[in-house]
């Protein structure tokens, strides 16, 4: 509900809603997320999904990536998903991507772990990561993920990692349903 509040959102739900059947909000996501940044191009999805990741890991709201013109200026920025500012570099137009992507890459990373060691390692400790695993373990527990509740345990219970992901861990389950 707060996200279709914004107009064009909102739209965009309507253009996906039918009448005898509901949409759930990760259907509704994955279909926007498909339409708008994947558009059937792998690549242009893997871009997009690297440039949120730098933008948080540096914690800069310009970057320069290091990517195709073409991806870049052809696709991501003629579509709106990017802007650019010269001399500054290019920046991310819509937030809400931005946590999307970055939640698809916590969950990458979650689906290739060894251990939560190296799982964290890989994601990083910005303030933008942790805010995605923050929303990602939420939804994995209103989704009623059954790993997710394992994983909670590892990290309250482990004693050698770091404290603020088991901070992490406990604010989601707080601002879980």
């Amino acid at each position: 509900m707060e996200l279709i509040k914004n107009p064009f959102y909102l739209n965009e739900y309507l253009n996906f809603y039918k009448e005898d059947e509901g949409t759930s909000y990760i259907d509704f996501k994955k279909q926007l997320w498909n339409k708008i940044i994947k558009k059937s191009k792998p690549a242009r999805e893997q871009c997009f999904l690297k440039i949120a990741f730098q933008r948080a890991n540096d914690e800069q709201f310009f970057i320069n990536p290091n990517f195709e013109p073409q991806i870049l200026d052809y696709e991501l920025k003629n579509d709106g998903i990017l802007g650019y500012e010269s001399p500054h570099g290019y920046f991310i137009t819509h937030d809400i991507y931005e946590e999307w992507a970055l939640e698809k890459i916590i969950e990458s990373e979650f689906i290739k772990k060894a251990d939560n060691k190296t799982f964290f390692e890989n994601i990083g400790a910005s303030l933008p990561i942790r805010r995605a695993f923050r929303n990602w373990v939420s939804e994995k527990l209103l989704l009623e993920y059954r790993e997710i509740k394992i994983f909670i345990e590892e990290v309250v219970e482990d004693k050698k990692g770091e404290p603020f992901w088991k901070d992490e861990v406990i604010v989601s389950i707080l601002l879980s349903d």
